[in-house]
């Protein structure tokens, strides 16, 4: 199928981030995915809300939503493999 995809994102300020994706079948001209998030990040950590909703055109497959959180640690532990 012809799809066209697109995906950007925003800082806000130093910490602050806005993104949000899309997906589109261009043959039924119908979205197929579409999200967005909100990202805070700085020199310690990184964490990410994001929502996803995916569609479908099956009537056994039901539409999907995805809220979620994702937390990165920056710096957690030795990353100078030389030094024992």
């Amino acid at each position: 199928r012809e799809e066209i995809f697109a995906r950007g994102s925003y800082g806000i300020d130093r910490n602050w981030t806005v993104s949000a994706l899309m997906r589109r079948n261009l043959e039924d001209n119908r979205f197929v995915e579409a999200g967005a998030g909100l990202t805070f990040e700085n020199e310690c950590c990184s964490v990410e809300l994001f929502l996803k909703r995916r569609f479908t055109d099956r009537e056994d497959a039901p539409e999907d939503t995805t809220v979620g959180v994702q937390v990165r640690l920056f710096s957690l532990g030795n990353n100078d493999y030389t030094t024992p």
